[in-house]
């Protein structure tokens, strides 16, 4: 039950990501923010942060 919750986290912050990607003044080659703040701003953990950059560098929405 605890996986499924994570998913759930994982995949919400991955399409918020998603969309502030996709709003101005979204550049490309800007740089997120470090994961330390993104955690701190989004009260996720880093494995969950990873999960979702990851899955967006799978998709090619963003560059490590």
């Amino acid at each position: 039950m605890v996986f499924v919750m994570k998913y759930r986290i994982h995949k919400k912050l991955e399409w918020a990501i998603e969309e502030a990607l996709s709003r101005p003044p979204s550049k490309t080659g800007r740089r997120l923010a470090p994961e330390r703040v993104l955690c701190e701003a989004t009260g996720v953990s880093r494995v969950t942060l990873r999960h979702a950059i990851e899955s967006l560098i799978s998709r090619d929405l963003l560059v490590r």
